[in-house]
């Protein structure tokens, strides 16, 4: 797939994704950061998530791992597959 089209992919999950996370009552942070795309924030939760189109490398799963945040805050990688209308979400322990 050539480079530009998975870069509109992506650019339409993460508007897909936070457009839900709005639609659910959280307040969206766009953090422009290689690790994590959006602070997801609503009372009593935080939520840094991740937005892919596809499963993330070893590497990519063991620095967000490793990135640290406060206890109460999870983790999340929302994959959209290019043929599902729906995310997978996974909790990075």
């Amino acid at each position: 797939m050539p480079e530009e089209a998975i870069k509109k992919r992506l650019r339409k999950a993460k508007t897909r994704a936070s457009s839900l996370l709005q639609a659910s009552n959280h307040t969206i942070i766009s953090l422009g950061s290689p690790t994590f795309d959006f602070l997801a924030l609503r009372k009593r939760e935080i939520r840094l998530i991740a937005v892919l189109i596809d499963e993330p490398t070893k590497e990519r799963r063991q620095i967000m791992r490793e990135f640290s945040c406060p206890e109460y805050c999870t983790k999340e990688i929302w994959i959209k597959q290019f043929d599902s209308n729906e995310f997978t979400i996974q909790e990075i322990d």
